[in-house]
């Protein structure tokens, strides 16, 4: 399945409909859209550190790669309602 992904971005990139972004401190790439790279730049200029908190559902699709929001966040969420009682740290049902 990895081959035909890896084939399959390699033909978005040669096609222009991505581009391969390097993320400072992560050894995977990320992609994008090529129509919307004005949108990263943008966010780069007004690099602000907003610190207001956010809530996520716990089966928010952002959290399904838990590798990658734990390099990216330093942020590791599991959803405690299906872990034994004596594994959680937060309780049954904690929102991310």
């Amino acid at each position: 399945m990895s081959l035909q992904r890896n084939q399959a971005f390699e033909k978005l990139m040669d096609e222009q409909w991505i581009i391969e972004v390097k993320v400072e401190g992560l050894q995977y790439p990320f992609f994008i859209r090529s129509i919307d790279i004005n949108i990263l730049h943008k966010g780069i200029e007004h690099n602000t550190t907003d610190k207001r908190p956010s809530i996520l559902a716990p089966l928010d699709n952002l959290l399904w790669d838990r590798t990658l929001i734990k390099d990216l966040f330093d942020f590791e969420y599991r959803w405690e309602v299906y872990k034994p009682v004596a594994e959680r740290i937060y309780g049954y049902y904690v929102l991310p």
